[in-house]
């Protein structure tokens, strides 16, 4: 346990990964007070920190001085960004609130997020160096459709900025040709080509299908070095988020995750998604440069890496999980936070 007192501000805690990232760090600092904010009053994790606020979107000129605000008002002195929005905004102003203000941001530099969020520029990147993990891609527009005639079926349509599979399709001319848990992104061949300019916009990419199993790999990294980390099977998802998943030994798909980040040079927990060809060889779907919705699991079978991402924030000493308990398996059911009117009114407005 640490005795530093933590005054900590969490943005868009209505990420699934709110409630679990507050458990966790309650675990590690007897001291400390969680901040947390978001633009909708129905954000679950408002309510299970010390204050909650509602603050203006990011997008929205006022949200700067709303945030400065917060941090004077409640004395923070490290801010953890949630969602994949919030890394890209506070990344490109991470020197400001460090120098400036003297508030630790728990993300990685400008240059690295701004990659491993927009999916064609993390491909260009890692081509060059890992062409066998890289899945075969182009990038297309509403000009291209005859790139779809010389591209083998099943493909994948997806955007290069988005998240939990927003506006992504597996064409293929049956959903017998996808296995079970992909079905839901189906797309027969036919309905894309007469309705193309429906499907594919100019931050459209296409890219290979890939059936085999697949995994995500969450990881505590020190420019770009990881410290330790987890593979996790994923073998039920909902919308990007793992139903049924296992921590499995998996050595082949850990040195990918390496490799990866020897190149994409990211900090603190990142969450890097892989998945088996058809013929086997595991390749890189995507990166997500933040805390992923399932990191209960692999903190259980290892190590408190949200309040391990802290310390490294704070120059604080971290200790590396001597074991990881292979086999720890989560399934996951729904439940909800209960909020009574009194505790809405105790929101605040920044």
């Amino acid at each position: 346990m640490s005795n530093y007192q933590l005054y900590i501000l969490l943005t868009s805690v209505g990420n699934l990964a709110s409630p679990t990232v507050q458990e966790y760090l309650r675990r590690e600092f007897k001291r400390i007070k969680i901040i947390g904010t978001d633009i909708r009053i129905d954000a679950h994790g408002l309510y299970f920190c010390d204050k909650g606020y509602l603050v203006p979107r990011l997008e929205n000129s006022s949200f700067l001085n709303s945030i400065i605000n917060i941090i004077k008002s409640e004395s923070i002195n490290c801010i953890f960004p949630l969602s994949t929005s919030d890394q890209n905004w506070f990344s490109e102003r991470k020197e400001f609130f460090e120098k400036e203000l003297n508030v630790k941001v728990v993300c990685s530099s400008k240059q690295w997020v701004t990659i491993a969020n927009d999916k064609l520029f993390l491909y260009d990147t890692l081509s060059h160096s890992l062409r066998t993990n890289c899945v075969n891609y182009f990038p297309i527009s509403v000009k291209d459709i005859e790139v779809i005639k010389n591209f083998p079926i099943p493909f994948v349509l997806k955007k290069r900025k988005s998240t939990g599979g927003a506006g992504t399709y597996i064409v293929a001319t049956s959903s017998n040709e996808l296995c079970d848990q992909d079905k839901k992104f189906f797309l027969y061949l036919s309905e894309l080509e007469q309705n193309f300019s429906k499907y594919v916009t100019e931050d459209t990419i296409i890219c290979e299908y890939l059936p085999g199993e697949e995994y995500s790999v969450d990881v505590l990294s020190q420019s770009g070095k990881i410290l330790y980390g987890i593979v996790r099977k994923r073998y039920t998802t909902l919308g990007g988020m793992t139903i049924y998943g296992e921590v499995v030994d998996e050595k082949e798909i850990m040195k990918v995750a390496e490799e990866v980040l020897k190149i994409i040079k990211l900090d603190y927990i990142n969450n890097i998604q892989i998945r088996r060809s058809n013929k086997g060889v595991p390749k890189i779907m995507e990166i997500n440069p933040r805390i992923p919705g399932t990191i209960k699991l692999s903190i259980e079978a290892s190590g408190n890496m949200i309040a391990d991402a802290i310390k490294l924030a704070l120059g604080m000493e971290i200790q590396i999980p001597k074991k990881i308990l292979y086999g720890t398996a989560i399934f996951r059911y729904w439940d909800g936070k209960v909020v009574r009117p009194i505790e809405k009114e105790k929101i605040q407005k920044a």
